[in-house]
């Protein structure tokens, strides 16, 4: 039997095909794989960025999951498993060869042919024909014939693909993750992502106090500074129909949106949807109102007073105290709270934190004014009103102050001192106490004297003379003189008053005169009150004379 040991030519031939067939497997398996990433991320690319700017419902995103699995099976068929069944013989790569490269002729598959035909010829007239066929294709590039260029435009449309689908990852990742969770989920609800993402939302998950008000707020991170509108998704737990409404954007934080309930009365969901992102789904639960036991305040009065800290327990809810005093407010509950609200009648709202028990709640505020309010720890109905609470802001009385020396108008000479007392009393302590006069012709009063330190500040009595200098005044003047006392008020805050109390004595005179013609006057009046009284009584005793002389003579004619 002849065999191939000895034709060489053949074997050369044999191992350039090889070389050859190996380059073209290599060649078709990366223009698959090319392929195949090109219509993976062309597809998932062309998927997420519908789903996500469209928002398709259930069916449109199951539609997307069976086109795109559908696309992606016949591709990796297509693209990766054809190329690794592909291995062509040694006649196919030959006739490959030769139409690729018409200088080969058939020299390739003559080689081949003769080579397997062999044993049917004589041995040397083989040899001899398949060195003469082999020599046909020496001296030719056969990787000439391989075209790279097919290659090479899948691979660059893979890179392309590629790059595009990671600029929509890295610059819209939570659209794109979003996205291909609703394709891949079409049953589920996944939460959407769209140009904004919400930094918080409160009270998230939660147990609410049955009738109690309830506010739902969003804070949105918003990178282009654009307003956006916003809205609630309200569901039923129990499967009732699902209610779309809008959110309350704040005009002096647009990344921040509200929605409130004025009362909580069942159990629902919620979800909230801005700038095309949507969030997770809440819960909000019910439990009943505890009630309140028992109220503790604690009265810090304003420093000024210098009073100690005042505790009233279970004063039945009512706050009466001194403008400016700081309450610090216990609520005792019957159930143990995560915190509570004080709502005040005026608009304002106090927190109210729980202790660790969570059955007291603290809370602190100052009172300026009357007002009422309302604790909130779920209400006192199953409607949720509250009891309305008295706030009495009580004023701070005005001093009291008086002369008692000599306390009426007086005269004087000049170089005489008019002595004065006074008494002056304030329940939280006096600040200041002026003594002021002021003189016919004068434009405004003179401060005599000044007192701002005292022994025991809410009593005192003072005293001080009035000189009447020649030097300063003359006979004929009129001296007003009077006193002022001013508390130690301060301003606390709000529409409070700003300035301490004042109260004024009654004003009174010091005529300046001199002792002697004012003596001289006097004694001159008293004559002149004497001759008077004189002549009155000698009136008197003439009528009385002849009243008595009439009655007689009626008498005698009788």
């Amino acid at each position: 039997m002849t065999t191939l040991s000895n034709y060489r030519p053949y074997y050369e031939v044999l191992a350039r095909v090889d070389r050859v067939r190996s380059r073209l497997r290599s060649l078709a398996m990366l223009e698959g794989l090319f392929m195949f990433v090109t219509i993976l991320g062309g597809t998932l690319l062309l998927a997420t960025l519908a789903q996500g700017y469209l928002r398709f419902g259930t069916a449109g995103r199951l539609t997307l999951l069976m086109v795109g699995v559908g696309v992606l099976v016949g591709a990796f068929w297509r693209c990766i498993v054809v190329p690794m069944r592909y291995e062509p013989n040694d006649k196919e790569v030959a006739r490959f060869l030769e139409t690729r490269l018409p200088e080969l002729g058939n020299s390739l598959i003559n080689t081949i042919l003769l080579a397997e035909e062999a044993d049917r010829w004589s041995g040397v007239l083989v040899e001899r024909a398949i060195h003469e066929a082999a020599s046909g294709s020496r001296g030719v590039d056969l990787s000439a014939a391989i075209d790279e260029r097919r290659t090479k435009r899948w691979g660059l449309a893979a890179a392309g693909t590629v790059t595009l689908l990671a600029v929509f990852v890295v610059l819209a990742f939570g659209r794109f993750s979003s996205a291909g969770l609703q394709i891949l989920m079409p049953f589920s609800h996944v939460a959407s992502v769209g140009s904004v993402r919400f930094l918080s939302i409160t009270p998230g998950n939660a147990a609410w106090v049955k009738g109690e008000p309830l506010a739902i707020e969003a804070v949105i991170d918003a990178p282009q500074g654009k307003p956006y509108d916003g809205a609630i998704e309200l569901a039923g737990l129990a499967g009732s129909e699902t209610e779309n409404l809008a959110l309350q954007r704040s005009p002096e934080e647009p990344a921040r949106f509200t929605y409130r309930l004025p009362q909580v009365l069942e159990p629902f969901a919620y979800r909230l949807r801005v700038g095309g992102t949507e969030s997770r789904q809440f819960k909000i639960t019910l439990k009943e109102p505890p009630l309140i036991e028992q109220i503790d305040v604690l009265y810090r009065y304003p420093e000024y007073t210098g009073l100690e800290p005042q505790r009233v327990e279970n004063n039945g809810g009512e706050i009466r105290c001194l403008i400016g005093t700081t309450v610090e407010m216990t609520v005792h509950v019957s159930a143990p709270v995560e915190a509570g609200t004080v709502m005040f009648g005026s608009g304002p709202a106090q927190k109210c934190l729980a202790d660790t028990t969570g059955r007291a709640l603290a809370c602190r505020f100052t009172v300026l004014k009357d007002d009422t309010y309302e604790i909130h720890v779920g209400g006192q109905t199953p409607q949720g009103a509250a009891v309305v609470y008295p706030i009495k802001a009580l004023e701070d009385e005005p001093p009291v102050i008086q002369f008692t020396a000599p306390g009426r108008d007086v005269a004087a000479g000049l170089g005489d001192t008019v002595k004065t007392a006074l008494k002056a009393a304030d329940r939280y302590g006096l600040g200041e106490v002026r003594l002021l006069a002021q003189t016919d012709g004068q434009a405004e009063p003179q401060v005599l004297r000044s007192w701002k330190a005292f022994v025991d500040p809410k009593e005192v009595v003072l005293d001080h003379g009035l000189h009447m200098a020649a030097a300063r005044f003359r006979l004929g003047q009129t001296v007003t003189y009077w006193a002022e006392a001013y508390d130690r008020r301060t301003y606390q805050g709000g529409d409070s008053p700003r300035e301490p109390n004042r109260a004024t004595t009654a004003k009174f005179k010091i005529l300046l005169e001199d002792p002697q013609k004012a003596a001289e006057q006097k004694l001159e009046q008293l004559s002149r009150l004497f001759d008077r009284l004189r002549e009155i009584l000698k009136n008197q005793e003439d009528a009385r004379t002849a009243a008595l002389a009439a009655s007689r003579y009626g008498q005698a004619d009788a």
